[in-house]
C-alpha cells in the first residue's frame, strides 16, 4: 500500500483548498522550519553554492542557502496545490510577462519552439501557463510514489497539451510535433545517464549534462529560448520570462550546445538566485572516477 504518496496527496489536497498565495505563506514557513531540521539539505545547498559563487563572501552565501531552502519549500507547496486544482484557476496569479513575442514570433514562422526551462520558480505553473497558450506537448516521466503519480498525471489531463513517455517513443513524437511547428518545455539541469550527456561547464565546473535539446534543435529546426515563472516579492503573483538562447547552443556539436544552454540557464538564474532549486546534487557525477565527489 502506497502510505507515504497518500499522505502526501491528502496534504496536497487540503493546501489546494486554500488560495495560492496563502500556500505560499504556509510554505514559507515550513521552508524556516526546514533550513533548521533538514541538515543534509542544508549542507548540499551550500555546497552548491560556494561551487558556483566562490567569490561570494561566506556570510552571503549562507544567507542565500536559507532564503533557496525556503523558497524551495515554498514552490513544493504551491506545486501540489496547483496539482489539485483547474488550469483556469492558476494563470491569473500570472500578472507579468516578458518576452513571450519572441515564442509567438517562432511560432508565427512556421518554426517550432523548445523551452528551456530550469529548476527556478515555479515550473508547474509555467506547465499551466504555457499548454493555454501555445500548442504544447512534454514528456513526462511517472514518479515512485502511485498515489502522487495519479494526482499528476489527472493534473496532467486537465492541461490542454499532450504528455508522451520519457523514452524514445516520446522523442519521436517531439521530433515530429516540434518539425510541424510545436512547441515544448524541457527540464534540462539534472544529471542524465552517462550516454545521455556530456560533462562541460555550469558556473565554470563541468556537469554532467544532457544532450537532448541539442538534438531536438539539429534534428527540427526549432528555436529554442530559456524561459522560467518567477515569483515577485509580493509572495501573491508570478510573472514569466523568455530569453533567446546562447546563439552556440545551435551548434551540431553536442558539447558546444549543451555549454551554450547551460550558459542560458545561468542567466535566468542570475535573474533569481533564491529561487533556485540548489538543494539537488548537480555535480554528484564526475568525468573521472579520480575526481571526489563534492557531497561526499
Amino acid at each position: 500500500m502506497d502510505v507515504k504518496g497518500s499522505v502526501i496527496v491528502a496534504a496536497f489536497k487540503l493546501l489546494g483548498l486554500m488560495p495560492l498565495p496563502v500556500v505560499t505563506r504556509a510554505g514559507a514557513m515550513l521552508g524556516r522550519l526546514t533550513w533548521h531540521l533538514a541538515r543534509d539539505m542544508r549542507r548540499v545547498t551550500l555546497i552548491n553554492l560556494q561551487i558556483c559563487f566562490p567569490e561570494m563572501p561566506l556570510k552571503e552565501r549562507k544567507r542565500l542557502a536559507r532564503v533557496s531552502v525556503i523558497e524551495t519549500v515554498m514552490t513544493v507547496c504551491e506545486s501540489g496545490a496547483v496539482w489539485t486544482r483547474k488550469p483556469a484557476e492558476i494563470t491569473p496569479y500570472i500578472t507579468s510577462t516578458q518576452g513571450e513575442e519572441l515564442i509567438q514570433q517562432a511560432l508565427d514562422s512556421g518554426r517550432g519552439v523548445i523551452l528551456i526551462v530550469p529548476h527556478l520558480g515555479n515550473w508547474e505553473i509555467a506547465n499551466y501557463h504555457v499548454s493555454s497558450k501555445y500548442p504544447f506537448m512534454a514528456m513526462y516521466a511517472p514518479v515512485p510514489l502511485p498515489a502522487l503519480d495519479r494526482l499528476i498525471f489527472n493534473a496532467r489531463s486537465q492541461m490542454d497539451a499532450e504528455f508522451v513517455p520519457a523514452d524514445r517513443s516520446g522523442v519521436v513524437s517531439l521530433v515530429s510535433f516540434l518539425s510541424k511547428g510545436g512547441l515544448t518545455g524541457v527540464l534540462p539541469d539534472q544529471q542524465p545517464s552517462q550516454k545521455s550527456g556530456v560533462f562541460v561547464p555550469f558556473f565554470n565546473k563541468d556537469a554532467l549534462t544532457p544532450v537532448l535539446i541539442a538534438k531536438l534543435l539539429q534534428r527540427t529546426g526549432s528555436l529554442a529560448f530559456g524561459y522560467t515563472c518567477l515569483r515577485n516579492s509580493d509572495n501573491k503573483s508570478f510573472r514569466t520570462v523568455c530569453i533567446p538562447a546562447d546563439a552556440e547552443i545551435y551548434s551540431q556539436d553536442d558539447r558546444v550546445s549543451a555549454t551554450a544552454m547551460n550558459r542560458t540557464i545561468e542567466q535566468l538564474i542570475r535573474m533569481a538566485p533564491e529561487q533556485y532549486q540548489w538543494e539537488y546534487k548537480r555535480f554528484n557525477k564526475r568525468p573521472s572516477k579520480d575526481e571526489p565527489r563534492p557531497y561526499n
